[in-house]
Formats: C-alpha cells, structure tokens, sequence
C-alpha cells in the first residue's frame, strides 16, 4: 500500500529546451544580484553616520518630478507620491527598460517577498548594462531597497534617459542629455616625446 502511495505521488518533470532556458536565465538574475548585494552590503554599511546623512543631504527630491513624468509618459503607469517606494519592488523599472527595449526583462515577479522585488532590481540592473549604461552609472541594490542612496538612484535614471535619447527613444518631456562613453585622449607623436622629456627630468 505504502509503495503504491509513494508511486502514485512522484511525477517526472520534462525539462524542455524552453524551460531549461528559463531557469538558466533565473539561476543567472539571483547570481548577479547576490554578487550585486554581497558586494553594497560589504562597503556601505562600514559608512559612518556623518556620511550617510551627507548622501540624504544630497537628495533632491525636486529631481524626481522630472523623472516621473517621464517614466509615466515610457510606461504609461502613475508613480505614488513617495517616488522611491514607488521603485522599491522593481516593477516598473522592469516595465521601464522592456519599454525602452523590449524583450530585456522577460519575466517580472509580481510578489510581495522582499527577495522577489530584489530579483526584479538586479534584472532591472543587468538590462541597463546590457543596454549601455556604464558601471559607475549605476545604482546599487541597497541604494533602493534600503534608502542608502537615493541620490544614485535618481542618477541612474537620468543616465538611462540619456542613453534612450541617445539611441532614437524619444519622448514628449525628454530627461537628461545624451549619453557619451568617456573617450580616450589620444596624443600626437610631438606631445608624446615631450611627456617623456619631463619624466626623464623628474626621474633624474
């Protein structure tokens, strides 16, 4: 009896290419978002009291409004007075970058769990790089979800909005200027001979 129970209970779940690729995909959101948290919560909370209220002091949160009527005009969905918890689940900034580019965040949890709305930032983070957006222009996980920086965050957005005007992705009330990678100076052979007549002078 006990070995028809046991039987009748276990199921074989067929891994189809299709969702194979689906789970590869979600093993590789929570790997960059633990790396992405591991990497806030090693640094930023070693802050002392005086720096982090030197980050709040540099919030403005008149910048917001800006940045809200833009995503409302990308995503077509109101922002709730707080702007920042507005964010805070990741949601809309996943239906932000699929709008921007559509296909980046292909699933988006709806969850109320924390770890669920950490998972929508870190592929929210890792669609932005994709697109473009350069490292240091982009906002830590812990800079939304735990109020350590708002200031980054709103940063970051502005960058976003800088790199879709950039590529063609235009709207009534543009944000931000266009999005330029930092170039490399290059010298000409004249100045190059000079730069190393003033080391050999500082050596000597």
């Amino acid at each position: 009896m006990t070995q028809n129970l046991r039987r009748k209970s276990f199921r074989v779940i067929s891994m189809t290419p299709d969702l194979i690729s689906k789970v590869l995909f979600r093993l590789k959101a929570v790997a960059l978002l633990i790396t992405r948290y591991n990497k806030a919560v090693r640094f930023k909370p070693h802050l002392l009291r005086s720096d982090q209220e030197k980050l709040a002091l540099k919030y403005d949160p008149q910048t917001d409004d800006p940045l809200r009527i833009w995503i409302y005009e990308v995503t077509g969905r109101a922002i709730p007075d707080n702007f920042m918890e507005g964010l805070k689940d990741g949601v809309l900034l996943c239906e932000l970058i699929n709008k921007i580019k559509p296909g980046s965040v292909p699933a988006i949890n709806h969850s109320t769990l924390n770890w669920h709305k950490l998972e929508n930032i870190a592929q929210f983070v890792r669609a932005i790089g994709e697109y473009g957006l350069k490292p240091h222009d982009i906002f830590e996980a812990t800079d939304l979800f735990e109020d350590m920086n708002h200031t980054q965050v709103q940063s970051t957005l502005v960058a976003l909005a800088g790199m879709a005007k950039t590529k063609g992705f235009h709207t009534k009330n543009d944000v931000g200027v266009k999005y330029e990678a930092k170039k490399q100076r290059k010298f000409t052979p004249e100045k190059m001979t000079e730069g190393d007549g003033i080391i050999s002078q500082q050596v000597t």
